[in-house]
């Protein structure tokens, strides 16, 4: 008689096999240049599978947690972690997990432009004597008397991540001009 043995058996050992978490790798400069993720988002029965997939050996980044029926727990890839063979619902969640994970880096990307925009944006007001100069880019705000420089310190308050970096664009391309 034969019975169907899971794919991860080969590799990761007997199951079952249940999705519990999901990780990153850091690829950006830290820790003497070397590649790093939260330790405090790995579990602690992590046996092997951080920078590399445990079953198939290909390079990953986002590492998926998988546990096996004696409790050791495996990275796995992205790819990889659809052949875990679970249930719709265990499906759903790993495509939220990626989802939420997706949008938490695509946020940060956001943050860290719309921060260096309120940077730079900072350093014109002080360094440009030019923006107390040249009138507000709302013709209606121009002709109460305001200028870029109040134009710029509205936005500094009152903008988010991608309204200042749309600000900053517009500023640079009115003090070149």
């Amino acid at each position: 008689m034969n019975t169907p043995v899971h794919e991860f058996e080969r590799t990761l050992g007997k199951g079952p096999y249940r999705f519990i978490g999901m990780f990153t790798i850091s690829l950006e400069a830290g820790r003497m240049g070397r590649p790093y993720y939260d330790e405090r988002l790995v579990h602690p029965k992590f046996v092997r599978g951080a920078g590399t997939c445990a079953h198939c050996g290909h390079a990953i980044l986002n590492v998926c947690q998988v546990q096996i029926g004696n409790g050791d727990v495996f990275g796995v890839g992205t790819d990889c972690i659809a052949k875990v063979g679970l249930p719709a619902h265990e499906l759903s969640k790993i495509e939220r997990a990626q989802k939420d994970h997706a949008k938490a880096l695509r946020d940060a990307r956001k943050a860290k432009k719309g921060d260096e925009a309120r940077e730079t944006i900072k350093n014109l007001i002080t360094n440009e004597a030019k923006l107390s100069k040249l009138p507000h880019p709302n013709v209606f705000h121009a002709s109460k008397g305001l200028t870029l420089r109040d134009y710029a310190d509205y936005v500094l308050s009152h903008s988010s991540h991608g309204g200042v970096v749309f600000a900053l664009k517009h500023i640079q391309s009115l003090v070149k001009s």
